[in-house]
Protein backbone atom coordinates (compact mmCIF):
# COMPACT_ATOMS: atom_id res chain seq x y z
CA UNK A 1 0.00 0.00 0.00
CA UNK A 2 1.31 3.11 -1.13
CA UNK A 3 0.84 6.60 0.54
CA UNK A 4 0.35 9.87 -1.89
CA UNK A 5 -0.55 12.97 -1.46
CA UNK A 6 -1.32 15.90 -3.95
CA UNK A 7 0.03 19.06 -3.47
CA UNK A 8 -1.00 22.63 -4.85
CA UNK A 9 -0.59 25.94 -4.06
CA UNK A 10 -3.04 28.98 -4.00
CA UNK A 11 -2.60 32.55 -3.57
CA UNK A 12 -3.97 34.26 -0.29
CA UNK A 13 -4.45 37.62 1.06
CA UNK A 14 -3.48 38.89 4.15
CA UNK A 15 -3.67 42.16 5.16
CA UNK A 16 -0.55 43.75 6.61
CA UNK A 17 -1.12 46.94 7.45
CA UNK A 18 -3.17 49.66 7.68
CA UNK A 19 -2.20 53.45 8.22
CA UNK A 20 -4.34 56.99 8.73
CA UNK A 21 -2.53 60.32 8.07
CA UNK A 22 -3.55 63.71 7.20
CA UNK A 23 -1.32 66.88 5.92
CA UNK A 24 -2.41 70.18 4.81
CA UNK A 25 -2.24 71.22 1.04
CA UNK A 26 -1.79 75.19 0.30
CA UNK A 27 -2.22 76.70 -2.90
CA UNK A 28 -1.42 80.12 -3.39
CA UNK A 29 -2.97 82.01 -6.40
CA UNK A 30 -2.34 85.29 -8.98
CA UNK A 31 -5.46 86.65 -7.28
CA UNK A 32 -4.53 90.38 -4.96
CA UNK A 33 -6.53 90.06 -1.42
CA UNK A 34 -7.25 93.83 -2.25
CA UNK A 35 -9.25 92.74 -4.89
CA UNK A 36 -11.33 89.83 -2.48
CA UNK A 37 -14.66 91.38 -0.89
CA UNK A 38 -15.70 88.27 0.18
CA UNK A 39 -15.12 84.63 -0.07
CA UNK A 40 -18.40 82.99 -1.22
CA UNK A 41 -17.07 78.87 -1.09
CA UNK A 42 -13.62 77.36 -1.80
CA UNK A 43 -13.79 73.32 -2.74
CA UNK A 44 -10.57 70.84 -3.06
CA UNK A 45 -10.84 67.93 -4.69
CA UNK A 46 -7.95 65.37 -4.51
CA UNK A 47 -6.87 62.78 -6.60
CA UNK A 48 -3.78 60.56 -6.64
CA UNK A 49 -1.28 60.14 -9.54
CA UNK A 50 1.15 57.87 -8.58
CA UNK A 51 1.65 54.85 -5.64
CA UNK A 52 4.62 52.64 -5.05
CA UNK A 53 6.21 50.40 -2.58
CA UNK A 54 9.47 48.96 -1.61
CA UNK A 55 10.48 46.26 1.56
CA UNK A 56 10.82 49.43 3.69
CA UNK A 57 8.15 52.12 2.29
CA UNK A 58 5.52 53.16 0.63
CA UNK A 59 5.69 56.34 -1.37
CA UNK A 60 2.71 57.85 -3.07
CA UNK A 61 1.89 61.26 -4.58
CA UNK A 62 -0.52 63.05 -6.03
CA UNK A 63 -2.74 66.68 -6.93
CA UNK A 64 -5.32 68.69 -5.35
CA UNK A 65 -7.24 70.83 -7.55
CA UNK A 66 -9.30 74.03 -6.12
CA UNK A 67 -11.73 75.55 -7.19
CA UNK A 68 -12.74 79.34 -5.70
CA UNK A 69 -15.84 81.68 -5.90
CA UNK A 70 -15.34 85.68 -4.69
CA UNK A 71 -16.56 88.79 -4.50
CA UNK A 72 -14.78 91.38 -6.17
CA UNK A 73 -14.62 95.11 -4.45
CA UNK A 74 -17.29 96.37 -7.06
CA UNK A 75 -19.59 93.28 -6.05
CA UNK A 76 -19.01 91.05 -9.11
CA UNK A 77 -18.83 87.35 -8.23
CA UNK A 78 -15.24 85.80 -9.99
CA UNK A 79 -13.93 82.20 -10.00
CA UNK A 80 -10.88 80.73 -10.46
CA UNK A 81 -9.04 77.40 -9.82
CA UNK A 82 -5.20 76.46 -8.93
CA UNK A 83 -3.41 72.87 -8.51
CA UNK A 84 -1.39 72.35 -5.80
CA UNK A 85 0.71 68.68 -5.70
CA UNK A 86 0.95 66.52 -2.27
CA UNK A 87 3.14 63.89 -1.53
CA UNK A 88 3.69 60.98 1.21
CA UNK A 89 5.17 58.07 2.55
CA UNK A 90 5.36 55.18 4.93
CA UNK A 91 8.81 54.23 6.54
CA UNK A 92 10.63 51.43 8.60
CA UNK A 93 8.52 48.77 7.05
CA UNK A 94 9.12 45.23 6.71
CA UNK A 95 7.40 44.49 3.05
CA UNK A 96 7.19 41.27 0.74
CA UNK A 97 7.94 41.56 -2.93
CA UNK A 98 4.26 40.77 -3.79
CA UNK A 99 1.41 43.55 -2.16
CA UNK A 100 -1.54 45.30 -3.16
CA UNK A 101 -1.94 48.58 -1.80
CA UNK A 102 -4.93 50.59 -1.48
CA UNK A 103 -5.23 54.37 -1.16
CA UNK A 104 -8.38 56.70 -0.32
CA UNK A 105 -7.45 60.42 -0.14
CA UNK A 106 -10.16 62.90 1.09
CA UNK A 107 -10.87 66.72 1.75
CA UNK A 108 -11.49 67.35 5.55
CA UNK A 109 -12.07 70.99 5.07
CA UNK A 110 -10.80 73.74 3.59
CA UNK A 111 -9.80 77.85 4.25
CA UNK A 112 -9.09 80.38 2.82
CA UNK A 113 -6.17 82.98 3.83
CA UNK A 114 -6.67 86.65 2.65
CA UNK A 115 -3.60 87.93 5.31
CA UNK A 116 -1.03 87.91 2.60
CA UNK A 117 -0.50 89.68 -0.67
CA UNK A 118 -2.16 87.08 -2.65
CA UNK A 119 -5.31 84.92 -1.71
CA UNK A 120 -4.24 81.69 -0.50
CA UNK A 121 -6.16 78.44 -0.21
CA UNK A 122 -5.65 74.98 1.90
CA UNK A 123 -7.59 71.84 2.31
CA UNK A 124 -6.98 69.64 5.36
CA UNK A 125 -6.09 65.67 3.62
CA UNK A 126 -7.37 62.61 5.13
CA UNK A 127 -4.98 59.76 4.00
CA UNK A 128 -6.18 55.86 4.50
CA UNK A 129 -3.47 53.35 3.40
CA UNK A 130 -4.20 49.50 3.41
CA UNK A 131 -1.59 46.92 2.30
CA UNK A 132 -2.32 43.43 1.33
CA UNK A 133 0.25 41.00 1.16
CA UNK A 134 -0.41 38.23 -1.22
CA UNK A 135 1.00 35.09 -0.14
CA UNK A 136 2.00 32.23 -1.77
CA UNK A 137 0.47 28.87 0.46
CA UNK A 138 0.37 25.22 -0.54
CA UNK A 139 -2.66 22.73 0.81
CA UNK A 140 -3.47 19.28 0.45
CA UNK A 141 -5.78 18.77 -2.68
CA UNK A 142 -6.08 15.05 -2.63
CA UNK A 143 -3.99 11.40 -2.40
CA UNK A 144 -4.34 8.30 -2.10
CA UNK A 145 -4.73 5.88 0.98
CA UNK A 146 -4.96 9.22 3.08
CA UNK A 147 -6.96 9.76 6.05
CA UNK A 148 -7.94 13.05 6.98
CA UNK A 149 -8.65 15.40 9.60
CA UNK A 150 -11.46 17.90 7.64
CA UNK A 151 -12.39 20.94 8.78
CA UNK A 152 -13.54 24.55 7.03
CA UNK A 153 -11.15 27.11 7.35
CA UNK A 154 -11.78 30.70 6.05
CA UNK A 155 -9.50 32.73 3.78
CA UNK A 156 -9.60 35.54 1.68
CA UNK A 157 -8.55 35.38 -1.75
CA UNK A 158 -8.03 38.99 -3.85
CA UNK A 159 -9.57 38.61 -7.65
CA UNK A 160 -8.08 41.50 -8.32
CA UNK A 161 -10.20 45.36 -8.77
CA UNK A 162 -12.42 46.94 -11.00
CA UNK A 163 -12.83 50.30 -11.95
CA UNK A 164 -16.17 50.95 -13.39
CA UNK A 165 -17.62 54.16 -14.68
CA UNK A 166 -21.43 55.55 -14.49
CA UNK A 167 -23.05 58.61 -15.95
CA UNK A 168 -26.05 60.13 -14.03
CA UNK A 169 -27.97 62.72 -15.43
CA UNK A 170 -31.10 64.21 -12.70
CA UNK A 171 -33.09 66.65 -13.60
CA UNK A 172 -33.45 69.40 -10.86
CA UNK A 173 -36.40 71.89 -10.75
CA UNK A 174 -36.42 75.04 -9.09
CA UNK A 175 -39.12 77.96 -8.55
CA UNK A 176 -37.09 80.74 -9.61
CA UNK A 177 -34.68 81.67 -12.35
CA UNK A 178 -31.20 80.79 -12.24
CA UNK A 179 -28.87 83.17 -13.84
CA UNK A 180 -25.71 80.98 -13.73
CA UNK A 181 -24.54 77.74 -11.87
CA UNK A 182 -21.35 78.86 -9.53
CA UNK A 183 -20.85 75.22 -8.90
CA UNK A 184 -21.58 71.53 -8.55
CA UNK A 185 -20.38 68.19 -7.38
CA UNK A 186 -21.53 64.25 -6.61
CA UNK A 187 -20.35 62.59 -3.64
CA UNK A 188 -21.36 58.69 -4.00
CA UNK A 189 -21.91 56.05 -1.03
CA UNK A 190 -22.27 52.74 -0.99
CA UNK A 191 -25.40 51.54 0.77
CA UNK A 192 -25.31 47.93 -0.03
CA UNK A 193 -23.60 45.01 -2.06
CA UNK A 194 -24.46 41.69 -3.22
CA UNK A 195 -21.86 39.15 -4.80
CA UNK A 196 -23.33 36.67 -6.90
CA UNK A 197 -22.36 34.31 -9.92
CA UNK A 198 -20.80 36.54 -12.60
CA UNK A 199 -21.81 39.92 -11.23
CA UNK A 200 -21.73 42.17 -7.89
CA UNK A 201 -24.86 44.40 -7.25
CA UNK A 202 -23.83 47.81 -5.70
CA UNK A 203 -26.76 49.78 -3.83
CA UNK A 204 -25.61 53.73 -2.89
CA UNK A 205 -27.23 56.77 -3.03
CA UNK A 206 -25.80 59.80 -4.70
CA UNK A 207 -25.87 63.35 -2.94
CA UNK A 208 -26.13 66.27 -5.32
CA UNK A 209 -25.18 69.35 -4.42
CA UNK A 210 -25.36 72.80 -6.46
CA UNK A 211 -24.62 76.70 -6.06
CA UNK A 212 -27.08 78.62 -7.80
CA UNK A 213 -26.94 82.01 -8.68
CA UNK A 214 -30.44 83.52 -8.75
CA UNK A 215 -31.63 85.74 -11.91
CA UNK A 216 -33.45 88.98 -11.23
CA UNK A 217 -32.81 92.32 -8.77
CA UNK A 218 -31.79 89.92 -5.43
CA UNK A 219 -29.52 87.92 -7.55
CA UNK A 220 -29.22 85.33 -4.25
CA UNK A 221 -26.67 82.45 -3.82
CA UNK A 222 -28.70 79.63 -3.48
CA UNK A 223 -27.62 75.98 -2.13
CA UNK A 224 -29.44 73.13 -3.76
CA UNK A 225 -29.21 69.66 -2.90
CA UNK A 226 -30.82 66.00 -4.14
CA UNK A 227 -29.89 62.31 -3.36
CA UNK A 228 -30.39 59.77 -5.98
CA UNK A 229 -30.79 56.09 -4.75
CA UNK A 230 -29.28 54.26 -7.98
CA UNK A 231 -28.03 50.28 -8.50
CA UNK A 232 -25.50 49.55 -10.65
CA UNK A 233 -24.37 45.63 -11.59
CA UNK A 234 -20.75 44.92 -12.52
CA UNK A 235 -20.19 41.81 -14.72
CA UNK A 236 -17.28 39.61 -14.36
CA UNK A 237 -16.63 35.92 -16.18
CA UNK A 238 -15.85 34.55 -12.77
CA UNK A 239 -18.05 31.79 -10.94
CA UNK A 240 -17.92 33.71 -7.34
CA UNK A 241 -16.33 36.21 -5.69
CA UNK A 242 -14.98 35.92 -2.42
CA UNK A 243 -14.06 40.09 -1.74
CA UNK A 244 -14.24 42.15 -4.35
CA UNK A 245 -13.52 46.62 -4.54
CA UNK A 246 -15.25 49.05 -6.61
CA UNK A 247 -15.22 52.47 -7.35
CA UNK A 248 -17.83 53.91 -9.03
CA UNK A 249 -17.05 57.73 -10.72
CA UNK A 250 -20.49 60.06 -11.38
CA UNK A 251 -20.58 62.68 -13.52
CA UNK A 252 -23.47 64.75 -13.18
CA UNK A 253 -25.48 66.76 -15.78
CA UNK A 254 -27.82 69.80 -14.71
CA UNK A 255 -30.53 68.89 -17.39
CA UNK A 256 -32.93 71.89 -17.16
CA UNK A 257 -33.52 74.64 -14.48
CA UNK A 258 -37.18 75.45 -15.07
CA UNK A 259 -39.64 78.70 -13.46
CA UNK A 260 -43.25 78.83 -11.96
Amino acid sequence: MTIESNKEKILISERAGEFKKEQKVECKTSIPTDNVKKIIFVTAYPYLLRQESTEKSVNYSGKVSFFICFEDQEGELKKCECEKEFNGEILDLTLPERVDLKIRVSVERTDADLSGLSLTVSCRLQEEIEITNRLEREYLAGGNELICDQREEEITISLGQRNSNYVLEEEVEVNYGVLEVLHQSAECVVTDCQCGVGRIIVDGQVNLSQILLQSGEKRDIIKESKTAIKRFKTHRSLNFFISFSSTSTTILKLKKFTQN
